[in-house]
């Protein structure tokens, strides 16, 4: 069981960036994401539908059969907090270029006092992704892009990633994103789970995340807000 105050002196940011281990299902769960995310066998054949001018914007969630725009933009920014007091600050940018494709970049700023030290440890993902769903009341999107890390030293890799929201009713959504990867040969995933609540082109959100690598993780209620241009 992990100490919450991480198992070394550093404390747990120091603890996470200089473990190891948990690499060796990586290539399992990577051919099992691509066959999840194959065309076709889920969802059957996307829509034509294109993107509203903002979430809600009537009663439908991106996409809608009267939408108009051919590309969307969604910047959020939240705060974390673990239950060990490692705290974070986030952002993230979704540039929809088209209704097939688009871009997803995470931001994740960990910081923790331990001993009269502060430690910091960045995450950073870029992904490109496949527009696999587009439906007026559920969007998923599939991707894969790279991974970096950077404390006391900067590591890369690579990820996959997939993006899911259901717009439930007005002004609520549920929103998943899972991301899975390899950093310096550990494996890495990062989960968030929230409840969004729209108003115009405003959202507000709660949830919770969960970012483990190799034998560590951190487990953070957060909130934020959103904005859709």
């Amino acid at each position: 069981m992990d100490n919450p105050r991480g198992r070394d002196l550093g404390g747990k940011l120091k603890d996470m960036e200089k473990n190891s281990g948990g690499s060796d299902n990586f290539w399992v769960f990577m051919l099992i994401e691509i066959m999840l995310s194959a065309p076709e066998v889920f969802f059957g054949k996307s829509s034509n539908f294109y993107y509203t001018e903002f979430p809600y914007q009537n009663h439908e969630g991106l996409y809608s059969k009267k939408g108009k725009k051919s590309w969307h933009l969604n910047s959020n920014i939240f705060m974390s907090q673990d239950y060990s007091n490692v705290n974070a600050i986030n952002f993230e940018i979704d540039y929809f270029v088209s209704r097939l494709w688009s871009f997803k970049v995470k931001h994740n700023r960990y910081s923790e006092s331990f001993r009269f030290e502060e430690n910091i440890l960045n995450f950073t993902q870029i992904y490109a992704r496949y527009n696999r769903v587009r439906l007026e009341k559920v969007n998923f999107e599939w991707g894969m892009g790279l991974l970096n890390m950077s404390g006391e030293e900067t590591n890369y890799g690579l990820g996959f990633d997939f993006g899911l929201e259901w717009f439930v009713f007005k002004p609520v959504s549920f929103e998943i994103d899972y991301s899975i990867g390899n950093i310096d040969d550990r494996l890495f995933h990062d989960v968030d789970l929230r409840l969004n609540l729209y108003r115009d082109r405003i959202k507000g959100f709660l949830g919770y995340k969960y970012l483990e690598l190799g034998n560590t993780n951190l487990n953070n209620l957060l909130i934020g807000i959103g904005y859709n241009f």
